[in-house]
């Protein structure tokens, strides 16, 4: 296998994903802390704040082993192709 210098999914579309899941979250939690009144849980509703660059490694390096380990699978079974059985 050849190193790969550089991210597997392209930055744009990465950042694109994370902003519209963090925007969704974000509108789900707004409507928590409204129904549970403010108290403690304020916090809740404050914008996610992250670090893409860390965020996109870290989502890379667990896709590359969970399909390293169905590659592994699909082998075991003598298979040439990886099968919706070997991912799960």
């Amino acid at each position: 296998m050849r190193p790969i210098k550089g991210p597997l999914i392209p930055k744009a579309a990465f950042d694109r994903i994370v902003r519209d899941v963090a925007a969704e979250e974000n509108e789900r939690l707004a409507g928590v802390v409204q129904n549970r009144g403010k108290g403690d849980h304020a916090a809740w509703g404050e914008e996610f704040r992250f670090q893409p660059a860390a965020l996109q490694e870290a989502t890379e390096a667990y896709v590359v082993n969970y399909l390293t380990g169905s590659h592994l699978c699909a082998r075991h079974r003598q298979a040439v192709p990886v099968t919706s059985k070997d991912l799960n």
